[in-house]
């Protein structure tokens, strides 16, 4: 290249640096930025493409286009894929290609869309900045059929140029966009921290988030028993009925909940039973120290894409919404213990004062009454209906206290920890119940407790949400067995490392005299099983 045209080569890359210095707006920028680049370079056509994961591509920028490619609105530049573009997503075009056949010109002649202007043929040039790739530039001028060597490394020069401040301007408006998705996501915290009814929160939450960040699908997704259901769903920017997620373990959803890690899924090319598959979507676990709450999954329409800021602002809400989740459901728990010990303590009041009472009374009378004279019938008369009436009052007041704690074993310690499984997200199914009649407080406080610490354990560490119960007596014994049919453990390892869990469970054995045995082995679930005398020593009601 000789003096002159490396002076012009330097003018031209000059004046390209402050086209693209001076502007943040892409589209605008592209466009100044061809027609400049046209101008300098005296060709006449030229277009670019800003391309993503195949098959999705935006035709941008353009400059006297032939009337064969401006037909019905530009037709042929907006849809379908070409031979640039086929290079492009296969990953052979990385150089300026010099004259390349145009699929769109050939298709224009093929269908007589219109006059070429003897174009045939362009240079392509891919638009990159480092190892990113954003891109296609394409010139041509009317039978031209080769670019030098001076024009190619020009040409790659200015993609270069171009490839940089596409980069730039898409990290300004994402920082943007995440600057103002954030503002946004202030506002959903407070809905989320004010509202306490869970399945209000997440009806009003979805709607929000779909209006608030303008998604066409909003659905947030919890379990039902082995089923995931769809709790609250949106679907352009309409609240409508609740749905099941098939049960297919490669369902983008479903996979999310069971791996626990974000998933995407582009557009299907058939409908599906549920309409989730008909956008681009993303799922983001809803989870409390890697236990599954739940997912919620967003998308937009087909052609779209789903970017880092979108995931990054949507992470932050199912982060927030874990919490709510999880401060509902220890609330409900709190509720229902402080109304459990307060039913006990009123139980245990009733027991210690007025049923001692009654039955003092009702010895008094018996012994009175044998002790008065045969001729004093009228109080004899008066006494045996005070100890009538002493013992139907103790009979009432026994079924009171009943009443106040658990009504019977089997409506009781079963399903109360079929109900506390429930809400760790467990199905607590009845196996086997027989022989259970009213037991000591001891040993029923003592099963409550146990089961419910095993409970918890399943739902931390075993990684399922099926377990089993079975609860037998006899004269002799109370037995409870808890399985699941988790991942299971070493149980002599964690045994010898004395976890608090396993220290606490065998405490509360010990002081029933039972006897607890745990038996687990690695992917093979576990099984709990305690076994608790009943004799003197535990025979405090």
């Amino acid at each position: 290249m000789n003096e002159s045209g490396r002076v012009n080569e330097l003018n031209t890359l000059k004046i390209i640096a402050e086209t693209l210095n001076g502007a943040n707006d892409l589209e605008e920028m592209l466009q100044s930025v061809l027609e400049k680049l046209l101008d300098i370079l005296d060709l006449s056509t030229g277009w670019m493409f800003l391309v993503g994961e195949k098959p999705h591509y935006t035709f941008i920028a353009d400059r006297h286009l032939p009337p064969a490619l401006t037909w019905d609105d530009k037709k042929p530049m907006c849809h379908g894929s070409c031979w640039c573009l086929n290079d492009y997503w296969n990953g052979k075009l990385e150089e300026p290609v010099n004259i390349i056949q145009c699929k769109r010109l050939e298709n224009a002649v093929k269908y007589h869309w219109g006059d070429t202007k003897n174009i045939r043929h362009h240079a392509t040039v891919p638009l990159v900045a480092g190892e990113e790739r954003f891109g296609i530039l394409n010139v041509a001028a009317p039978d031209k059929t080769h670019f030098t060597d001076e024009e190619l490394a020009l040409l790659q020069s200015v993609a270069y140029q171009i490839g940089t401040a596409i980069k730039r301007t898409t990290l300004y408006h994402a920082e943007q966009k995440r600057a103002k998705h954030y503002e946004k996501l202030d506002q959903l915290t407070r809905c989320i921290w004010e509202t306490d009814d869970t399945e209000h929160l997440l009806a009003v939450l979805n709607d929000r988030v779909a209006k608030t960040f303008q998604f066409p699908l909003c659905a947030i997704v919890v379990p039902s028993g082995q089923e995931l259901q769809i709790k609250s769903l949106n679907k352009h920017y309409r609240a409508i009925g609740c749905e099941r997620i098939p049960q297919d373990h490669d369902h983008w959803i479903q996979r999310a909940f069971l791996t626990n890690e974000v998933q995407q899924q582009m557009t299907r090319s058939y409908r599906s039973e549920t309409g989730l598959d008909d956008y681009n979507g993303v799922a983001i676990p809803i989870s409390i120290n890697d236990r599954p709450l739940g997912v919620l999954a967003f998308g937009v329409d087909k052609g779209q894409s789903v970017d880092d800021v979108d995931i990054d602002v949507m992470h932050a809400v199912a982060e927030h919404l874990a919490l709510a989740i999880e401060r509902s459901r220890l609330r409900q728990e709190r509720e229902a213990m402080m109304l459990y010990e307060e039913r006990n303590r009123l139980a245990r009041d009733l027991h210690d004062s007025v049923n001692q009472k009654l039955f003092s009374m009702s010895l008094l009378a018996k012994g009175m009454r044998q002790s008065v004279q045969d001729d004093q019938s009228l109080l004899a008369e008066t006494l045996g209906d005070i100890q009538s009436y002493s013992q139907e009052a103790l009979s009432e007041m026994k079924a009171l206290i009943w009443q106040l704690r658990p009504a019977g074993v089997e409506q009781g310690i079963v399903t109360s920890l079929k109900t506390y499984a429930q809400n760790l997200g467990i199905q607590l199914r009845q196996k086997q119940v027989s022989g259970i009649q009213s037991l000591p407080r001891k040993i029923e406080e003592a099963l409550s407790w146990i089961g419910r610490e095993a409970i918890n354990n399943m739902s931390k560490h075993a990684k399922t949400n099926v377990a089993d119960i079975e609860l037998t007596q006899d004269q002799y014994k109370v037995r409870m067995t808890l399985t699941d049919y988790g991942t299971g453990f070493a149980a002599e390892t964690v045994r010898q490392k004395q976890t608090i869990g396993l220290s606490s469970m065998q405490e509360r054995v010990n002081l029933v005299n039972g006897q607890l045995d745990i038996m687990s082995t690695p992917d093979d679930g576990t099984v709990i099983d305690v076994w608790i005398p009943i004799g003197t020593d535990n025979s405090e009601r």
